[in-house]
């Protein structure tokens, strides 16, 4: 039975992301004061005569601190996740799905990050509404190692936890799972701060929820996401997609192509990828019936 959204499962939806961006800032100013000590420690050492140097931009800074903030926050968030699964236990578990049949999430997710990125570079949408250039800098500041790390790794497990694992996990007390899905990309979308990344990861977050329905795991959404921010690091940073701009009809057949393989393998999905609903024994819920969250 669905619940009625009040102020405070409101405020338990928006808090999540809310709580993240804070720590994004506080990390923010974290990696300011010690690029302060080590500047001062420079100064010092080039006194007494020794050779030290510090050399982060604000961009690079600002990658630094976004590496930071996953790294606090993935705890963080796992925890929140788990609460509330305690809070709420479901009636069912799903047995896994084989492991093979998860080759078709990365795929997906790479093949529609081609497609989307290329669609949105063709709208020009950028153009109209500025921002994603700032962001970009920030985001492809380091060394493309570091970047397949940070933004391969690292964030999309944090925001998977947050959005999928937590965000929607809780819209759905409300609503269908078609309305909780529209919302959560609607949030993942306006979290991302511009136009064009926002509606880059309106569509990507509608999959990454089918995925995770689909598979009834965390593990899907996260390799989904995974997959895509490596095509976007590789993309920005390589030659990887250079020859795509030879020509229109050329951008346009790889743009055509991308997403038809992704329908190819979202298919496959329906079709081959249906975990068999088995009934929990509840006994081991007993103790989680009082169990409460402020979060």
């Amino acid at each position: 039975m669905r619940k009625h959204l009040d102020i405070r499962g409101f405020f338990q939806i928006v808090i999540p992301p809310v709580i993240y961006v804070i720590i994004q800032r506080i990390a923010g100013y974290v990696v300011v004061f010690g690029m302060t000590l080590m500047s001062f420690g420079a100064m010092t050492g080039i006194l007494r005569g020794r050779s030290f140097s510090v050399n982060l931009d604000w961009n690079e800074m600002g990658f630094v601190a976004m590496a930071l903030a996953a790294l606090v926050s993935i705890p963080l968030f796992l925890s929140m996740k788990n609460r509330d699964e305690l809070q709420y236990p479901s009636d069912y578990r799903y047995e896994p799905v084989a492991r093979w049949r998860y080759v078709y999430v990365p795929a997906v997710g790479f093949l529609m990050a081609v497609g989307t990125n290329q669609l949105i570079s063709l709208l020009n949408i950028d153009r109209f509404f500025p921002g994603y250039e700032e962001t970009s800098q920030t985001l492809y500041a380091m060394n493309v190692w570091a970047e397949l790390v940070v933004l391969g790794i690292l964030v999309p497990i944090v925001e998977e936890l947050i959005f999928r694992a937590v965000v929607y996990e809780r819209i759905r007390r409300y609503c269908s799972v078609t309305a909780a899905a529209l919302w959560t990309s609607f949030f993942f979308g306006v979290y991302h701060g511009n136009m064009s990344q926002g509606i880059y990861a309106f569509l990507l977050s509608l999959l990454m929820v089918y995925v995770k329905e689909k598979y009834h795991t965390m593990t899907a959404p996260i390799l989904f996401h995974m997959s895509a921010n490596i095509y976007s690091v590789l993309a920005t940073e390589t030659a990887l997609v250079d020859w795509v701009t030879e020509s229109l009809e050329l951008y346009l057949a790889v743009m055509v192509l991308s997403f038809a393989i992704s329908l190819l393998a979202i298919w496959r999905i329906q079709e081959e990828v249906a975990p068999e609903r088995v009934k929990k024994n509840r006994e081991w819920h007993n103790d989680s019936e009082n169990y409460n969250t402020n979060l």
